[in-house]
């Protein structure tokens, strides 16, 4: 006989610690199933490292997600892990806070939903994303989730990408409070041909002119021309943050 599932809420995983290494695959849960909300993991410790396939998952089957809170009193590493806060309902939200550094390489942070994307918080003092992915999208008609990243200095670093999207309903949002940072792994060779010599000195209108006329030169907004074959930013999110009051 097939085996009787009955929905219900998933418990609470609260782990305090002097250091918190989840790795080779290992895994901490407090997932739902069949209409219940999934519950919440916290972890509280000096030093946490999640590597080599280590992954946290706090998903919602039909109702809502729950959170994700990782406070460090030092560092967190995340490295080809992935923290999932998805559900068929609301997203779930997960939160990184620490007061030196949070360094994110080869992972994936998401609180996608089909109903209102989850959210994503991240607040140290120093930010590295390095070939990485966070999402807080609406796959349904809900709202984009939020996304927020506090940090005093940012290494935005190559392939990595930022999404807060909805499929049919309003986008989310993104916040950077970042007054210092280093997005030199985000830019990439402009898309456009560049314009030859010949098209860049082009006589102006008034020097062929006969009498006195006045010329109109249109420029970028401040800032060196590019050079040839030189870089331009583009910050891979695909939506337009959204300014909060």
């Amino acid at each position: 006989a097939a085996p009787s599932v009955v929905g219900g809420q998933g418990g609470n995983i609260d782990i305090r610690a002097d250091s918190i290494w989840i790795t080779r695959g290992g895994t901490l849960v407090a997932a739902s199933d069949r209409g219940g909300t999934s519950g919440n993991i916290t972890i509280d410790a000096g030093k946490v490292r999640i590597d080599r396939n280590g992954s946290i998952q706090d998903f919602g089957d039909q109702v809502g997600a729950g959170s994700i809170r990782i406070r460090s009193r030092s560092a967190v590493r995340i490295e080809n892990a992935i923290l999932n806060a998805q559900s068929g309902g609301d997203g779930g939200s997960i939160s990184i806070t620490a007061p030196d550094l949070v360094f994110i390489r080869s992972s994936v942070l998401v609180a996608d939903a089909t109903g209102d994307g989850g959210n994503i918080i991240i607040d140290p003092d120093v930010v590295v994303l390095d070939h990485s992915t966070l999402n807080a999208n609406a796959v349904g008609a809900g709202t984009g989730g939020a996304i927020s990243i506090s940090a005093s200095n940012a290494f935005f670093r190559q392939a990595s990408t930022i999404t807060f999207s909805s499929a049919f309903g309003v986008a989310g949002t993104l916040t950077l409070a970042i007054p210092d940072s280093d997005i030199a792994g985000t830019l990439t060779p402009t898309a456009a041909a560049l314009l030859s010599s010949d098209a860049r000195l082009i006589e102006a209108c008034a020097v062929r002119s006969p009498g006195d006329a006045s010329t109109f030169l249109s420029t970028p907004r401040g800032g060196a021309p590019p050079a040839a074959g030189g870089l331009s930013v583009s910050i891979p999110v695909r939506n337009p943050p959204t300014t909060r009051p």
